[in-house]
């Protein structure tokens, strides 16, 4: 019986890690651009709000899909949705790889963007579901641990091909994962979570049982599954009832707060800002980037192996803690007089290690989490597409301001404004964001109500 268990929860893990494949593909596409844009700007003669356009349309679709992708992924399913999502970046790669002008280009971005969206919420989604409760956690963050290997090979990639500036290689290449994902995605299980809301409850048996659970182990997350359902229906208002109201803006306030406190400024924009700010060469700011993602990947396996053992509070207040250091400190070092200037670039380096390393081992894994674990089955597509669209809306609008308000108000200030939010973010973690480790989704659930 135990090396059945073993079996089953070492499937689970095979399962999550190439379903976080479309983590890859998020994190590829969010990374390739911070490199690509120095060269793109030269050869399409971009202005600042063309380039602020061409990372932020991707972010804009990513947005617009959500809300239609928690929906879809109710009624046709979370594998299927997967599955779409791979086709979607796969047709984005090659027109972003030929594209001849600008609004090809952006053309390009949009269709990723749909596909980002849309596989940032069914991916973690689908692994929460097929996850049990003693490894759900590090399941669900191997998507994330995808997500910033994809931004780390993107920043390899992209300084790959840094000589010649080969942009459109850059955007391109992504392809071949997608195509990966699209295929194995075929033989993987349905969600059985998913199939009791169909009634299917012999295919969802089927499913758990092959995932390690024992005939009594499935009765029991049968039985529960099938007393919530009889509670309630899959509405939109009932998402937003009183009784899973708190649930869904805690979602929601989450979401955006990961990204009101900056991330994606340095993933989309690094490469810029130290060519700029501290005058590196194109070559040493791609190469800083790869020292960045090599941090983000570290820390991510570090939460990996604690997020279970430590919870998710701890990891998140920490975590967020780090970031608003590093910020404060980035905007301090951004207000020293010139004669100071000279070492600005080691310590904006040094900042900008920290600050990751705090999102990687707290808002970057626990966010993304968090909208997974805490809804009601009945409504979670739809519950989880609200928190993803708060997500990428606030990255949307970030990423289209950020070189704005940087020229506008001077890197400092810029620096301090997000230090504060982290601030407020410390706050509200602290107040609102309860401890789920080790429970089951449905006890979970029975928390909020």
């Amino acid at each position: 019986m135990k090396s059945q268990k073993k079996k089953g929860l070492r499937l689970v893990i095979v399962i999550a890690a190439f379903a976080a494949i479309g983590g890859l593909l998020f994190g590829y596409d969010t990374g390739a651009i911070s490199g690509a844009l120095l060269f793109i700007k030269r050869d399409l003669l971009l202005d600042d709000v063309q380039q602020e356009a061409v990372v932020a349309v991707l972010l804009l679709f990513a947005a617009i899909s959500a809300p239609f992708a928690g929906h879809l992924a109710d009624k046709f399913g979370r594998k299927r949705m997967i599955i779409a999502a791979a086709g979607l970046f796969i047709i984005g790669a090659f027109l972003m790889a030929f594209s001849v002008d600008y609004l090809m280009l952006l053309a390009g971005r949009a269709v990723v963007g749909a596909a980002i969206g849309t596989a940032s919420m069914t991916v973690p989604l689908y692994i929460s579901e097929i996850s049990p409760a003693s490894i759900r956690g590090m399941c669900v963050s191997l998507n994330q641990l995808m997500v910033t290997i994809g931004i780390l090979a993107a920043f390899l990639v992209d300084l790959g091909f840094v000589h010649g500036g080969q942009w459109r290689w850059m955007l391109g290449i992504s392809a071949i994962p997608a195509l990966l994902l699209f295929t194995v995605m075929i033989f993987l299980p349905k969600s059985p979570r998913w199939l009791m809301s169909l009634g299917k409850r012999k295919e969802a048996e089927g499913i758990f049982n092959k995932l390690g659970n024992t005939p009594e182990e499935t009765d029991v997350s049968v039985q529960r599954i099938e007393t919530q359902l009889e509670r309630k229906d899959s509405t939109w208002k009932q998402v937003f009832a009183p009784a899973t109201r708190p649930a869904i803006f805690a979602g929601i306030f989450l979401a955006v707060l990961q990204q009101l406190t900056g991330i994606n400024t340095i993933i989309y924009y690094a490469p810029t800002m130290l060519a700029t700010v501290v005058k590196e060469s194109d070559t040493a700011a791609i190469l800083s980037t790869v020292g960045i993602g090599a941090v983000n990947v570290t820390m991510t396996v570090l939460a990996l192996f604690l997020i279970d053992r430590w919870g998710r509070r701890p990891l998140l207040l920490f975590g967020t803690s780090l970031m608003a250091i590093a910020l404060i400190g980035l905007g301090i070092a951004n207000a020293m007089p010139d004669t100071v200037m000279d070492s600005l670039g080691w310590i904006f380096n040094i900042a900008l290690f920290i600050y990751i390393a705090g999102f990687a081992i707290g808002l970057g894994p626990i966010a993304w989490l968090f909208l997974a674990e805490v809804y009601p089955l009945e409504i979670r597509g739809k519950a989880m597409s609200c928190g993803s669209f708060a997500n990428w809306a606030s990255n949307f609008i970030v990423a289209m301001t950020f070189l704005t308000i940087l020229n506008y108000l001077g890197p400092s200030i810029t620096f301090l404004m997000y230090g504060i939010i982290c601030i407020f973010t410390i706050i509200f973690i602290y107040k609102y964001i309860p401890e789920t480790k080790g429970k089951s989704l449905e006890e979970i659930q029975a928390f909020w109500q």
